[in-house]
C-alpha cells in the first residue's frame, strides 16, 4: 500500500508540472551570411502570461551572447510596456510563447508582439518559418484579416500602416512572402525614414557590452500590404480607405476623424491590441467625428470605422 501511494504523489507531482503545449506553434529559423543556423520556437496560447511562461517549456539565458552568432528572444510588452522596466529583461532561447486573446468574430486568436535580438558577425539575416500551414491559427479569415510580419523598424509601433509603408526604404517582410532576409546594425539604418531600431545593451563574449539589434514579429489586421489578393472595388471605396485620417495621434483627449465619405459611416469601435472591444460610438445625423478617449488606459489601441463599405482600420496611440 506504502509504494502503491508513493507512485500516485510520483505521478500526481509530474502530471501538476508537465510542460503544456501552445495552441499555436512553429519554428523560427535564424541563419547567417556563412551559414550558420539558430532556431527558436514560437507559441501563442489563450492561458500563457504577458511575461514569463516557463510551464510552457520557455528557459530564461541570462549569459553573455556568443561572439559569432546568437538569437535571443523576448516579449515586446515586457520589452517596452512595463512600469518600472524590467532589467535585466528575460531573454529567451528554445522556446517563446506570448499571450493570446479570441479575435472578434472570427475562428482565430491574437497574439502579442515577440522580439527576436540578434548578434551576428556575419551578415545578412535570414529569417524563416517552419509551416505557414499553422498561421491559419492566428491570421484570420475573411474581413477579419490579419497579417504577420518582421521588421526591424520601431516607427512601425508609432505611425498608421499606410503612412509607414509610404515612406521610402521602409524595411518589413511579410510571412507569407517567404523567407525574411534583413541587415542589423546602424551602419545598415536608413536614415531618410527616420527607422528606428530595437536595441539591446547587452554583454557579448570576449567583446563586454555592446548593442545588439532587434527585429518584431507582428500582427496587425489592418496591414494589407501583406495581402497580395487585397483589391479595392470601387472608386468610393478607394477614397475611403486613403482618406481616413485621426488626430492628433497620440492622443490623450479628444480625437478626431476626417476621411472622404463621411455620409458612408455608421459607427465607430475602439479595440485594444488584443482585439478586445473597449468602446462602440454610433455616429448621429450630425455625422460628428470626434471620439473622447481619456477613459482609455494609456496603450495602443485600434479605431476601426465601419461604413458602408466595410470597416477601415487605424491604429492610435492613447498617453
Amino acid at each position: 500500500m506504502k509504494k502503491m501511494i508513493a507512485f500516485l504523489w510520483l505521478l500526481l507531482a509530474f502530471t501538476s508540472t508537465a510542460q503544456k503545449t501552445p495552441f499555436f506553434l512553429t519554428t523560427f529559423y535564424f541563419e547567417d551570411a556563412i551559414g550558420n543556423i539558430d532556431s527558436i520556437e514560437v507559441g501563442y496560447d489563450l492561458t500563457a502570461k504577458q511575461t514569463g511562461n516557463p510551464d510552457f517549456g520557455e528557459v530564461t539565458d541570462l549569459s553573455p551572447f556568443d561572439s559569432l552568432f546568437d538569437v535571443r528572444a523576448v516579449n515586446y510588452f515586457e520589452y517596452y510596456n512595463t512600469t518600472p522596466p524590467i532589467n535585466p529583461l528575460n531573454l529567451i532561447v528554445k522556446r517563446i510563447v506570448g499571450d493570446a486573446d479570441k479575435v472578434v468574430n472570427a475562428p482565430c486568436i491574437g497574439g502579442g508582439d515577440l522580439l527576436f535580438f540578434i548578434h551576428a558577425i556575419h551578415q545578412p539575416v535570414t529569417i524563416s518559418v517552419k509551416d505557414l500551414e499553422e498561421f491559419k491559427k492566428i491570421d484570420c479569415p475573411g474581413k477579419n484579416n490579419t497579417w504577420s510580419f518582421f521588421s526591424p523598424d520601431r516607427m512601425y509601433h508609432f505611425i498608421e500602416p499606410w503612412g509607414w509603408t509610404s515612406l521610402p526604404r521602409v524595411r518589413y517582410g511579410c510571412i507569407y512572402k517567404g523567407p525574411y532576409t534583413v541587415y542589423l546594425g546602424g551602419k545598415y539604418i536608413p536614415v531618410e525614414v527616420g527607422e528606428r531600431p530595437y536595441t539591446l545593451q547587452y554583454e557579448i563574449t570576449g567583446r563586454g557590452v555592446d548593442t545588439i539589434y532587434g527585429v518584431c514579429f507582428t500582427r496587425d489586421h489592418t496591414f494589407y500590404q501583406c495581402d497580395s489578393t487585397y483589391v479595392m472595388d470601387t472608386q468610393e471605396e478607394d477614397g475611403l480607405i486613403n482618406g481616413v485620417v485621426i488626430y492628433p495621434n497620440p492622443n490623450s483627449g479628444i480625437m478626431k476623424v476626417e476621411m472622404n465619405g463621411t455620409e458612408y459611416v455608421n459607427s465607430f469601435e475602439i479595440y485594444d491590441h488584443s482585439g478586445n472591444l473597449q468602446k462602440r460610438i454610433p455616429v448621429n445625423e450630425r455625422k460628428d467625428m470626434r471620439i473622447e478617449v481619456p477613459h482609455l488606459v494609456p496603450g495602443i489601441y485600434f479605431l476601426r470605422v465601419n461604413t458602408k463599405y466595410g470597416p477601415r482600420v487605424r491604429k492610435f496611440v492613447k498617453i
